[in-house]
């Protein structure tokens, strides 16, 4: 059995698994109108997605896309009782996103001269989310953590002092 053969099955087990009703309901709608196998229509659209990122064609959008959906969904699953790997890989993530997301915010100017930056972005948010690298847990103990410990002090003094600026509301 070849890698894509193998790729494909796992797709097609995944979406037709007890776990996600819904997304069962509509791949059995998708395959009955289109006679497309609904693994293959996944490939497709992963194809398409990828060819707009390395054209730079919404790149950004689709990593925003592909950073939130499937740890959003989840995280609302773990919420709700489905377990999609462990919570705290999840509260990681978002930690890791949103420091992401704040740097990008910082550094917007420097973004479109870096090569194949969504790529790589894409790629590091994958390895981040997906339970089996757990790219979130060694990035956040080895970079997040290690920052915030080692400028903890400065940070919660910074707080204290802007907790006494902000006037209270009335």
């Amino acid at each position: 059995m070849s890698a894509l053969t193998k790729t494909l099955d796992d797709i097609r087990k995944k979406i037709y698994s007890e776990m996600n009703p819904t997304l069962k309901k509509y791949a059995e709608i998708w395959e009955d109108k289109t006679k497309v196998n609904v693994e293959y229509a996944v490939l497709g659209v992963g194809i398409i997605l990828a060819i707009m990122v390395f054209a730079n064609v919404g790149a950004h959008f689709i990593s925003m896309i592909v950073g939130f959906l499937y740890p959003a969904y989840a995280t609302l699953g773990y919420l709700e009782g489905v377990k999609f790997g462990k919570e705290d890989a999840w509260l990681m993530y978002w930690v890791l996103l949103g420091s992401i997301l704040m740097l990008e915010s910082l550094l917007f100017w420097l973004i479109p001269t870096i090569p194949l930056y969504y790529p790589i972005k894409i790629t590091f948010l994958l390895w981040c989310m997906l339970p089996q690298y757990n790219g979130s847990l060694i990035v956040y103990t080895h970079a997040v953590k290690a920052f915030v410990t080692r400028n903890e002090s400065p940070i919660d003094s910074a707080l204290r002092d802007a907790k006494g600026t902000i006037p209270k509301s009335e």
